[in-house]
């Protein structure tokens, strides 16, 4: 997903984070990224409102849920 901005973020757990993105057009979206406080991932997903590029894995969760995991990202 490209061109983002990290609207919010806090963590969960131990070391995870749970941000909201939001591209261009208004539309955001919750996805989580695991130890992201351990790794490179954690600069760039806690700076309020920093343009990232973001590769992600979607998986159907129960119901009509779908749970949106950050693999990886960049500074846009």
């Amino acid at each position: 997903l490209a061109d983002l901005r990290v609207r919010g973020f806090r963590e969960v757990g131990v070391g995870h984070l749970k941000v909201t993105l939001e591209d261009a057009g208004g539309a955001r979206v919750e996805a989580i990224a695991f130890r992201a406080l351990e790794s490179s991932l954690g600069p760039l997903l806690t700076r309020q409102d920093a343009a990232v590029h973001v590769a992600v894995k979607v998986k159907v969760g129960r119901g009509r849920y779908v749970d949106v995991q950050i693999e990886d990202v960049a500074a846009a």
